[in-house]
């Protein structure tokens, strides 16, 4: 006896495409989508991974200032006078920069010590300056230039008193330096700058 023969449709095989194909597409979405996540995932670690960084080099420049640098500016202190020190920290997010300030205030004389990439080309120098509404500011407190190579070691400068809500910055500017602080800064960007201070700072 014979089996009854079926035919099959002639748009199933059609209709088994565009269905395989919607599953490829929607298979491809979700991966393109995981992806996505996945890499933004890996970039807010990184954020938190440079911000966790940042705090530990702030900490560690502190910890690590050369010792006989700072005996040797507290021997020549003023009487009954403590050393300040301004953390400066980089204006650029995620920069391993980092430089603290030791300051006399009796004297105003101090060192600025650099801890990351400060290398610059030979038409360039780096200017310290007070940057605040206190009498004689704008003032410029240092001028000196890193090679290629150099050491980033310490800098002698010369800090001025500092009045409430002024602040140190670093400024990586024309070479020999700008006669006021609108020209360095229209020479080039701020590197390093710190906190604004609570109080003052006595100078010489």
């Amino acid at each position: 006896m014979d089996e009854p023969k079926y035919e099959l449709p002639a748009w199933l095989p059609w209709a088994t495409t565009a269905c395989l194909a919607a599953l490829v597409a929607c298979l491809g979405e979700l991966w393109i989508i995981e992806r996505s996540r996945s890499v933004l995932l890996r970039e807010q670690v990184q954020l938190a991974e440079a911000a966790v960084k940042a705090a530990q080099n702030q900490l560690e420049a502190e910890r690590i200032l050369d010792a006989r640098q700072i005996q040797n500016l507290g021997a020549n202190a003023g009487p009954g006078g403590a050393l300040q020190v301004a953390v400066l920290l980089p204006s650029a997010p995620g920069s391993p920069a980092l430089g603290v300030a030791v300051i006399d205030p009796a004297s105003g004389r101090g060192q600025l010590r650099l801890f990351g990439g400060f290398a610059q080309p030979d038409a360039r120098d780096y200017q310290l300056w007070i940057e605040g509404a206190g009498p004689g500011h704008p003032s410029r407190c240092a001028v000196f230039h890193v090679a290629q190579g150099g050491d980033t070691g310490a800098f002698p400068i010369s800090v001025p008193a500092m009045d409430a809500g002024s602040r140190l910055v670093l400024i990586d500017g024309e070479r020999g330096g700008s006669s006021s602080l609108g020209q360095a800064e229209a020479s080039g960007p701020i590197i390093l700058a710190s906190a604004p201070t609570s109080g003052r700072i006595s100078g010489r």
